[in-house]
């Protein structure tokens, strides 16, 4: 894997415990062929949502964790990587893009192991992802490591609101907001070590208010599922 600064941060780099949530990195992207073209494969810039990544979880794109735990807040760097980094990229961009379009992030997956699934070739419902599936190459990431609000001075929090805010109204328009709301709660009472009041209101985003939103084509809310196996553990 070969880095190149575009901009030097200045802030911290990702810390490496929190007692709760665990270590978690916040960062726009930009994937691009190794081609001469340099063709862009996703850009979260475009979709206008950063990623959110929690270290150490198994994400299936482990250079990604080794990539922003090199970084600091408001670093932008780009980073050409070999191909034995990159195999399960396509499965990773599906579920990503899925994500964007309000999908369940593992549909048409099968219940295997990434690299199975690689072997199957089965379509992944897009050409340029098929494409690089059947044959694997180098990747280069264009990454900005953002702040999350509260490392955010006040002046970076107000011109975050607008967008907060646009967020927020959309989610209010389809029905969401009590889920949000009750994970926030379920926050507070991980904090406090409440447990059987987290286990009991995720069970009920998961069974309840989500298997609505599972029937309408939308994603998992893997935020329950993590806050629920943090009160078990």
């Amino acid at each position: 894997m070969r880095a190149g600064l575009v901009l030097g941060g200045w802030g911290k780099a990702v810390p490496l415990s929190d007692p709760i949530c665990g270590p978690q990195a916040t960062f726009h992207y930009r994937t691009l062929r190794s081609d001469e073209e340099g063709t862009v494969l996703d850009d979260s810039w475009v979709r206008s949502k950063p990623m959110e990544l929690i270290i150490g979880k198994k994400f299936k794109l482990p250079v990604w964790e080794t990539i922003v735990c090199t970084m600091r807040e408001g670093e932008i760097a780009q980073f050409c990587c070999d191909v034995k980094h990159v195999v399960l990229y396509p499965l990773v961009a599906k579920s990503l893009r899925n994500i964007a379009a309000g999908k369940d992030p593992l549909e048409g997956q099968r219940h295997c192991c990434g690299i199975a699934q690689m072997h199957e070739h089965n379509s992944l419902g897009h050409a340029d992802l098929d494409a690089l599936q059947q044959n694997p190459q180098p990747l280069v990431f264009d990454i900005e490591m953002l702040k999350d609000p509260w490392a955010m001075t006040d002046e970076e929090k107000a011109k975050a609101v607008p967008v907060i805010h646009q967020e927020g109204n959309r989610l209010y328009r389809e029905g969401r907001q009590i889920t949000p709301l009750l994970l926030n709660y379920c926050q507070c009472k991980l904090a406090a070590q409440e447990y059987y009041e987290v286990l009991d209101h995720c069970s009920s985003i998961l069974n309840k208010y989500d298997g609505e939103h599972r029937a309408l084509g939308r994603q998992d809310n893997v935020k329950a599922y993590f806050k629920r196996g943090k009160a078990h553990a």
